[in-house]
């Protein structure tokens, strides 16, 4: 059951923490995608205080790793922002998703010595899967001067605000994937904190579709890749979701590319943007639907609804 303190640290506070970051934003000259970065992991972190409470170092449970993780994603964008692109960059996402997600698994790993040999394998591609989603939102969210499609490799161009696409894209997947957490994984309190930093998302893509400056820029991309893997990473290790569709969670978001299409290329900004989300959420309602689907009709046989 949802209570009232809930509904406050899980929608209310992270949607106007969001929003106060992002209209600071407004007043800086330089560094507009710090703010936003501030927005994604101050938002987060709200939620999860609320929920969980402060988190611990060494991260115990796992859940609270996903805090540092954020952190670990921030750096990691601030790097890359200076970056010229090319393989180090790579080599950034990739390091930083094998640290995020450690920081989550080392005491089962290291402790308890409970990982089993499919966790073990799923690894490489959860870490895969994030370095894609973080390819394909500094994508979007750092355009070249002039041009019309995403900048997916030449980090020093000059940035170019994409208004709705990667706040969006960002937001509807977290948003979706809170959703399964919650029905096939049977993790309330995960689910909850993953709503809190869609609705901060969320509210960055309705403050940009106004033509305000708020860009997610590296930094807050990679606090909220990070922040979203680290929780779908710790429900697979500590909940019932399939590692498989935890990956797909991150991958799902290279249906953006649509957006790239030559058809839909001419549209307004605001159409693209919707159309990237439509495709985002069609992958992730197959991703993990069907598992949701017969979660939902189990669920309703054992209550004789």
């Amino acid at each position: 059951m949802i209570s009232a303190r809930d509904i406050v640290f899980v929608l209310v506070l992270p949607a106007l923490w969001s929003l106060l970051m992002l209209c600071v934003s407004l007043f800086a000259r330089r560094g507009a995608a710090a703010w936003a970065a501030a927005a994604v992991l101050g938002a987060y972190a709200t939620a999860h205080v609320g929920l969980f409470g402060w988190p611990t170092w060494p991260p115990s449970p796992g859940r609270h790793g996903v805090v540092f993780a954020g952190v670990v994603g921030l750096v990691g964008g601030a790097a890359i922002g200076v970056m010229r692109g090319g393989w180090p960059v790579w080599l950034v996402r990739v390091g930083c998703a094998a640290v995020g997600l450690g920081l989550v698994g080392w005491k089962r790993f290291a402790v308890e010595r409970e990982w089993t040999l499919s966790e073990a394998a799923s690894w490489p591609a959860m870490a895969l899967s994030v370095a894609m989603m973080w390819w394909l939102l500094d994508g979007l969210s750092r355009r070249r001067a002039g041009g019309d499609r995403p900048d997916l490799a030449a980090n020093d161009a000059p940035a170019r605000p994409e208004r709705v696409g990667a706040w969006g894209v960002a937001s509807a997947v977290i948003g979706m994937s809170a959703a399964f957490v919650v029905i096939v994984g049977a993790a309330m309190g995960e689910g909850q904190s993953l709503g809190a930093l869609a609705v901060a998302l969320l509210a960055g893509a309705g403050v940009a579709v106004f033509g305000v400056r708020a860009e997610l820029g590296a930094m807050g991309t990679g606090a909220a890749v990070m922040i979203a893997s680290a929780m779908w990473w710790s429900v697979v290790m500590w909940a019932e979701l399939p590692w498989w569709m935890a990956a797909g969670f991150g991958v799902a978001p290279l249906a953006a590319c649509v957006g790239e299409a030559p058809i839909v290329r001419g549209w307004a900004p605001w159409a693209r943007a919707l159309m990237r989300v439509a495709a985002v959420s069609a992958v992730m309602a197959a991703v993990g639907g069907p598992s949701a689907v017969r979660e939902l009709m189990t669920h309703s046989s054992e209550y004789g609804m």
